[in-house]
This record gives C-alpha cells, structure tokens and sequence, in this order.
C-alpha cells in the first residue's frame, strides 16, 4: 500500500522581519538577526522532532494495514475454494428426486450440525487443510509479533530504500540502509540447500560472532580497500566489545559513503562534504607529537598539501552546505561539521555529559586549553581556525565563508553511548549518516539496543560494500551477504 508524504514548513521569522530590520542602523541590526536566526533555528528542530513521530505513526498505521489486507486475502482465497469444492462435487443418483418429494418429519430428530471446523475438513482433504491452517497460523504470529513501539523508519526513507535497492542491484546492501528486527525479506546464502535462509539480523550478528570470536584464522584479509586493508585480526581489534575502532576503518566507511554517493544513493548529498581521517589527525598535531623524541610543530602547509591531494574530484564547495571532520583525540571520536547554511560548528559527540561523566560538561573536553607561543587557546577553536584558513588557500575560489569564528555548538538531541562501551568510532558513523544541515540536528538515528550489534551492522556493511576488493570471500564469510529472493 502507497505511502503518503507529510512536509511542515513554517514561514522564517527572520524573513518575516527582514523588511523592518533593514530600517535599522547596522550596528543594530546583526542583534536582532542573529536572536531571530537563533529562534528560526530553534523552530526547525521542532518542527523536524514533529515529522518524525507522524511519520513513524503513519508507517505503523500503514504496516498494520498491510498485515490484515494479507489475513482478509487468505480469508477470501479460502472461501472460493470451498465454493469449488461445492460446486464441483458429483451429485448422488436420485438425490434430486429424493429432495423433490422429501418432507421433513417434525417429529424426527435432527441430527446435530457438524462445526464449521468439521465441515471444511470434509470439503478439502487432509493435508490442503493443514497447509491452510499453518498459513493461517504463520499470519497470526506476525501479527502478534509486530512491534509495539514507534521504531521504524520513516516512509521516505523506506522509500529512497526501496528506490535505490530497483535501481542498483549490486553485491551488497546500500550502505546507509540499517536492518530491523522485523523485516525477513533479505534473506542470507548458505553452503548447502537443505541448510534454512538466515534473516537479515541473523547474517548481521553472526558474521561479528565469527570474527570476533577469533574461530577462523586471524591472518585472512577481509577488507581491502585499495590503500586500507585489515585481516581477522585487524577487525577483532576495532570491533570487539569494549575496543576503540581505529583509523583505518573509520576511512574505509568515509570511502563508502563517497562511493554511495557518486553513485546516486542517498547516503550523502552533493552538499555535504566529509573530509579524511589523516585530515583531523593533522589539526590535532600536537597530540600525534606529544610521544616523540623530536616533537615538530605544526605546519599549516602540510595540512593544506593534505587537502589538496584528498579533497574528492569534482567537489563544488561553493554549493556545500556543511563540511564534516572526524577527529580522534584523546582515544575519543567526534564529529565536528561546519554547518554553513546556520554559519554555526555543530560537534556531535557521544560522551554522556554530566552526571554520568562525573559532571564534566562538554565544553571542557572541547575547550581544553592548548598552549601556542605561549598562549592558551581553546584546542575546539584551534582546529576549526586552522582548518578554515587551510580550505581558503586551497579552494580560493570557492565562495564560501571563512568559518575560524563561527560559535560552537553541540545539538541538543546528540544521541549519546553508554558509558564506558567505547562505542565512539560507530556513533560518529551514524552521525554523518543521519546529520540534517537544513535544520542543524540529528534525525532519524538508528541505534541498536546493544554495543554489540551497533558494531556488527559496521561491519557487516564495511565487509559487503561493493568497493571491497577482497570480494568474494570464502564460503564460511560470504554466505553471510544478504542475497534478493
């Protein structure tokens, strides 16, 4: 059944106003934009919070529509066939004669009538009615296992899904796609016939649970990405429970992600930029120096030389709207993405502040003070100005604004991991996945209920993407791939 789509658009109070702020001086008139700007931006999370919910209402609504047009089909197709049977049945020599001139004794007993159970099994033979009853049964147990939270995806996303899995039948999923426990329509291959299909989470769940439990040789290379490789090994090291997902694999999935969209899939869109892992890596420098023996000081040329040869082709940064760094400090992951439509550094970061963290706020982890020439200066800054100038003498043509001075923010509705599961490296994934520039927050995340499928639909898609040279793997990994029936 077609999905309908619901929009919420509300007028900008700022351009609402925009006529009567002109009239005021200009050493008036950025107060009131950027308190107006602040309230719009305000307005927009809420009015995405809102679209969500009715379109996760709506699906539920359809979904369960879907399942009883299903159960009153059979219903249907089990009625016209004992309308046949009826029909068809010879009819007994002398039975219309017999009826014509028959009457009925009132004082004769009748007989009991048989159920309506009995008489279908005397219309259809033993075994078509079993397989009736067990459809029956099979459609009654979805039912009752349909969930009863809100938690599917929103029908546009479903149907961008649904679109893209028509268009690109390749030999993995689409890697932004993430599987829920109600859909058994991707089934996994197995090594022999007789052996039953997997549904999608099974696939997911024991690919982690092979590799991750070291039961196959730790030397076998899974991945391989070109430049970036990892065995068994390398694998069980970033995504067993409790360990911290190293660089590699961090840039493996940005290499996805820019392959899902030069191809048209929806994981990013033209104005979105995601820039390298060795691209934070050298904004942090004096972090990657503090161990050696001959520590070196930043060079703003290195890191623009950096840019210069990994900035993708083709990337037109006068339409990004946002550009997104992962950056690894301190054994932590965050993004950090410089949303130039709200001219605001949005940092998403999945530490659960505050009271579980023993009341450190954000801020203090962002705000660490780093000496330069004997100065302090907050380390979030830092980067960010380092990293704006950078981009300004590689792309000088590019019309988009200097961003060293753009205020810092971290979303209110920043999905957070549970303390101490070191799951930073898979959040940050998500959140270049699901971060909305238009309105500047965090929507339609999925988060797994544990740490451990959280890292097993990372890898799951990182072994399966396309791009993955080391396709096809053994039999004991690769039946593991969904496969379409």
């Amino acid at each position: 059944m077609p999905r309908p789509t619901f929009n919420i658009k509300l007028p900008s109070i700022k351009e609402m106003m925009s006529s009567k702020i002109n009239d005021l001086p200009h050493r008036h008139r950025s107060k009131f934009t950027d308190i107006l700007a602040a309230y719009d931006l305000e307005v927009d999370k809420s009015c995405v919070a809102i679209k969500d919910s009715i379109d996760k209402i709506i699906e539920k609504q359809y979904d369960i529509a879907d399942k009883f047009i299903e159960l009153i089909d059979e219903v249907l197709r089990v009625e016209s066939e004992n309308l046949e049977n009826e029909t068809d049945e010879p009819q007994q020599p002398g039975n219309s004669a017999d009826s014509a001139g028959h009457t009925v004794d009132a004082t004769q007993p009748t007989p009991d009538m048989p159920s309506q159970a009995s008489q279908l099994e005397t219309q259809l033979g033993g075994t078509q009615f079993e397989e009736i009853h067990e459809r029956q049964q099979h459609i009654h147990r979805v039912l009752e296992t349909f969930p009863d939270e809100l938690d599917v995806v929103s029908d546009q996303q479903r149907g961008a899904m649904a679109t893209e899995e028509m268009e690109h039948n390749d030999s993995g999923p689409v890697f932004d796609q993430t599987p829920t426990p109600h859909d058994d329509t991707l089934k996994g291959t197995t090594n022999s016939g007789s052996d039953p299909p997997l549904i999608e989470q099974e696939c997911i769940r024991s690919l982690w649970d092979l590799i991750c439990s070291k039961d196959i040789d730790q030397s076998r290379v899974v991945i391989d990405y070109g430049e970036y490789s990892a065995n068994c090994m390398d694998i069980y090291e970033s995504f067993a429970e409790g360990k911290c997902l190293e660089n590699v694999f961090m840039q493996c999935f940005i290499e996805c992600v820019r392959d899902d969209s030069k191809n048209h899939r929806r994981t990013l869109t033209s104005n979105r930029l995601i820039l390298d892992v060795n691209v934070g890596a050298l904004l942090n420098f004096e972090e990657q120096e503090r161990h050696s023996k001959n520590p070196q000081p930043f060079d703003q040329n290195v890191l623009q030389n950096c840019l210069h040869n990994t900035l993708p082709a083709l990337v037109n940064l006068d339409k990004c709207k946002s550009i997104m760094v992962p950056m690894l400090s301190r054994g932590h992951w965050t993004l950090y993405v410089i949303n130039l439509h709200h001219r605001v550094i949005h940092i998403l970061d999945s530490n659960p502040y505050g009271i579980q963290l023993g009341g450190t706020e954000w801020k203090d982890y962002h705000y660490d003070p780093i000496y330069l020439g004997g100065r302090k200066f907050p380390w979030a800054r830092v980067i960010m100005s380092r990293l704006s100038k950078a981009l300004q003498h590689v792309c000088p043509n590019a019309e988009f604004p200097k961003f060293g001075n753009f205020p810092l923010d971290m979303p209110s509705n920043c999905p957070t991991m549970r303390t101490g599961s070191n799951d930073c490296g898979f959040f940050v994934m998500s959140y270049m996945k699901s971060y909305d520039h238009n309105a500047g927050v965090i929507s339609s995340f999925n988060q797994p209920d544990n740490s451990r499928d959280l890292r097993a639909h990372a890898l799951h898609q990182l072994t399966f993407h396309r791009i993955n040279k080391a396709l096809p793997l053994p039999l004991d990994i690769q039946r593991f791939m969904f496969a379409r029936n």
